[in-house]
């Protein structure tokens, strides 16, 4: 399967979109892949990451998709971050730190789930580039 550059492109315009009062700037650094994986399960798991950074961050949001012995995906924001003890929270299925906000609490948990049936492994921290929340998403090369 393949995943073109033009799709995050296209996924990153519509998510400016739906958040147009913000005027978000997404900067993606990724090639096209060729994977192993469903084209469709890694389009939700990085429109949800991509959604979530959306909703938080204040203006800038960078996507970097990159191969070493793994597939590392890694999406960071400018907003406001989280702390460590909170972080291990964000998978819990229908729970949300802020109610401030809209969502579901939905989209870290089918991240957390389509990681997990890959046999990858999913971490938060705070963004050193950006400042605000950093996730990435490591999943094996078969």
């Amino acid at each position: 399967m393949k995943i073109e550059y033009q799709e995050l492109t296209a996924l990153s315009q519509l998510l400016k979109n739906v958040y147009s009062e913000k005027q978000l700037q997404i900067k993606i650094t990724a090639p096209d892949l060729l994977i192993h994986y469903d084209r469709e399960d890694l389009l939700e798991l990085i429109g949800n990451l991509l959604d979530n950074a959306c909703k938080w961050a204040v203006h800038t949001i960078s996507i970097t998709i990159t191969f070493s012995n793994k597939l590392v995906i890694t999406i960071e924001d400018d907003g406001p971050g989280i702390n460590n003890q909170n972080a291990q929270l964000l998978t819990q299925r229908g729970l949300r730190l802020d109610e401030t906000v809209d969502g579901h609490g939905l989209g870290l948990a089918i991240v957390r789930d389509i990681t997990e049936f890959y046999g990858g492994s999913l971490n938060f921290d705070k963004s050193i580039k950006l400042g605000g929340f950093l996730v990435k998403v490591y999943l094996p090369l078969k």
